[in-house]
């Protein structure tokens, strides 16, 4: 396990419905079998679990999580689970890798325990950090690109939402570092670091301080005013329009 507050090249966090292969993309990404696996649709994992290592060039914490639809969890627990998924990939996870079978269909319960991981995780950064993990890609008897245009539309929202972003592993693949390594490259080309806080909520700040200002200048104006002064409340109070227009172009189009 990696060290507390110690530096790490990626963050990667392996989520999703139990029995679709967590453990062992984490093996696979891990090099090593480090993280229980076994067949079937029960689940292995209960608490979540991490490994640090040093592999590709890189120092990569891997983290495997329980499917805590799954386990007889209160909603306080499952709470306070995914509580410790963002511990341990504190500040963020470079990655959010969610786990589907790509030889079996995706059902809208599958899709309600995403849903339900996404609601109890809070904010918007784990859909920011989203790749879809195409699992048993050894079953595909066709192109990956080809399939995804018949899928349903809860896979196909889910897509929409990772920006398109998935990666398919191969279960029986022998050479599963070079899969790792094709992972961790995929990730560097696709993702890139997450905005400073500041930057986030800049355009919050200047729309009220804009929104502000034009009310003041507003409030004070009466006829006696000058003219520059009711020009510049007119200017500050369309510069507040203009960046509301402008953040809520930016959450549409992301």
């Amino acid at each position: 396990m990696c060290t507390k507050g110690e530096s790490k090249d990626h963050r990667i966090l392996v989520i999703g419905k139990a029995g679709n292969g967590k453990s062992s993309v984490c093996n696979t990404i891990a090099g090593c079998k480090h993280f229980k696996t076994s067949k079937g649709f029960f689940a292995t994992t209960e608490a979540v679990h991490s490994k640090c290592i040093n592999k590709y060039g890189r120092r990569i914490l891997v983290v495997d999580t329980p499917d805590v639809t799954s386990l007889d969890m209160t909603p306080e627990q499952r709470q306070a689970e995914v509580n410790r998924w963002r511990e341990e990939t504190h500040p963020y996870p470079t990655a959010v890798l969610l786990t589907i079978r790509c030889d079996v269909r995706y059902t809208a319960e599958e899709h309600a325990i995403y849903r339900q991981i996404q609601r109890l995780w809070g904010d918007n950064s784990l859909q920011s950090r989203l790749v879809v993990a195409f699992t048993f890609g050894d079953c595909q008897d066709k192109p990956i690109a080809e399939e995804l245009k018949t899928v349903c539309p809860e896979l196909i929202s889910v897509l929409r939402v990772a920006g398109q972003r998935y990666f398919m592993f191969n279960n029986k693949d022998k050479h599963s570092d070079e899969q790792g390594e094709q992972l961790i490259n995929f990730l560097e080309d696709n993702l890139t670091e997450p905005e400073p806080l500041w930057l986030t909520y800049l355009p919050h700040a200047l729309t009220g301080a804009a929104l502000f200002a034009g009310i003041d200048f507003a409030a004070r104006y009466d006829a006696s005013n000058s003219a520059e002064d009711s020009v510049s409340a007119v200017m500050f109070f369309f510069a507040g329009l203009a960046l509301i227009a402008w953040k809520v172009w930016d959450v549409f189009k992301g």
